[in-house]
């Protein structure tokens, strides 16, 4: 408006939106709820999920694949905006595109001394850190974990207790507690 009235004077100019047009999306994979949704044309991914009631207790969170016109345009993490609030990784859909969201690959269980108990998806390029940073720590004086694993090529189960400095690069896989 100011630039409009500052480069033609005397000239008001007032713009309204009338009604905005509806898309249709497909939500696919593991969802809560998976099927064809019509949303209005300025929705978001995350708006999409929400209103179907989010992503079910298979479904990876980190993984979210938002595809048009059959090639992937986009991997979603929701991590970002579950534990950090950042929204800038959410993209508007258009007409036809499809979520898809795929089976969840690692995941590991975090409790005692954190923040944040409970089953946490991690990505292939994770480390203990990240983890460590996904929970909490709620005792900085804590030095000492207990680590649960399974060996699937021996059979047999592992369970050490470890100094915090010496898990640097502590592999973590799908099932560790």
């Amino acid at each position: 408006k100011k630039i409009t009235s500052n480069s033609l004077i005397g000239t008001e100019v007032i713009l309204t939106l009338g009604n905005l047009r509806s898309i249709n999306v497909y939500l696919l994979g593991e969802a809560f709820k998976p099927g064809s949704y019509t949303v209005g044309s300025l929705s978001s991914l995350t708006n999409v999920l929400f209103a179907s009631g989010g992503v079910s207790k298979l479904g990876s969170l980190r993984n979210i694949e938002l595809k048009r016109q059959g090639k992937v345009v986009k991997m979603y993490d929701f991590y970002d905006l579950l534990f950090t609030g950042d929204t800038t990784a959410d993209i508007r859909l258009q007409d036809g595109d499809t979520i898809f969201i795929p089976l969840i690959k690692k995941r590991v269980s975090m409790n005692g001394s954190v923040m944040r108990e409970g089953y946490f998806e991690l990505k292939d390029s994770d480390s203990f850190w990240d983890l460590i940073s996904l929970a909490g720590l709620s005792n900085q004086q804590s030095n000492t974990l207990e680590y649960n694993s399974f060996n699937r090529q021996l059979q047999e189960r592992i369970s050490k207790f470890l100094n915090i400095s010496e898990i640097k690069d502590l592999p973590l896989q799908d099932g560790d507690v």
